[in-house]
């Protein structure tokens, strides 16, 4: 079973570093939050990158589709100089390079996999086998997508890999599909959550977590009604 702290870093922690970046895993870290979340893409070439859009343009200085580009292009685009220009050295890290910082940092990662039309299964299959030559704890491995077919293809591979099943709208199926891929949890746009929610959610057997929280107020209130784990963009809110 999976065992997740109260927070977990948005894209790390994108309100003090470029999101998806190493600068923004590597605060996560200083912040002394154990758990980040990311985005994972595929190139033109087949290489998995940490981002989020499905273009370059509102945080790096590249223009058009990710899935267009090489990562030789890729990696040499500016993805931090539209936070702050202390941030221009600042590029789109790979999925390798993030996992190196696991190792070394112990942290925790959800996986958040967004294929783009028929590379899902590429992307899937290449996210795997970085696993397997730069392993990670299982307990410290979620992996997640609003993609049914890319959550399919993870419990097809890998019969003990940790899934998340994320909804932006409630579905009254959830339950149904949670546990038909055997997830460990239910992930849900914190608007969506209510105190009988999460409770169906604990007695269906599945951890309950909540994205994306920036106000103590909702933050507490979350946690009172049981949610396990809330995506955070800046853990300094939890001291204010």
């Amino acid at each position: 079973m999976l065992t997740l702290p109260p927070c977990i870093a948005h894209r790390g922690t994108r309100v003090l570093a470029p999101e998806n970046t190493m600068a923004a895993f590597r605060t996560a870290h200083q912040q002394g939050l154990s758990w980040l979340e990311c985005d994972l893409q595929l190139t033109r070439d087949g290489e998995v990158v940490i981002f989020h859009d499905e273009t370059l343009e509102r945080t790096t200085n590249g223009v058009g589709k990710l899935s267009d580009w090489d990562s030789d292009k890729l990696a040499k685009l500016d993805a931090g100089g539209w936070f702050k220009d202390i941030f221009r050295s600042e590029r789109i890290p790979t999925l390798t390079q993030l996992l190196l910082f696991a190792k070394v940092s112990h942290m925790g990662i959800n996986f958040e996999l967004k294929p783009a039309g028929a590379s899902t299964d590429m992307l899937v299959m290449k996210v795997l086998e970085a696993l397997v030559l730069n392993p990670m704890p299982p307990e410290h491995v979620l992996f997640s997508s609003f993609a049914m077919p890319a959550l399919t293809l993870l419990r097809h591979y890998d019969a003990n890999v940790q899934l998340g099943v994320l909804y932006d709208k409630w579905d009254k199926s959830w339950r149904e599909t949670a546990s038909c891929l055997r997830a460990s949890a239910v992930i849900c746009n914190h608007r969506l959550l209510t105190p009988r929610r999460v409770q169906a959610i604990h007695e269906a057997g599945f951890l309950s977590l909540a994205y994306t929280v920036n106000r103590l107020s909702r933050f507490d209130r979350l946690r009172s009604w049981g949610v396990d784990a809330i995506f955070i963009d800046d853990p300094r809110m939890l001291t204010r």
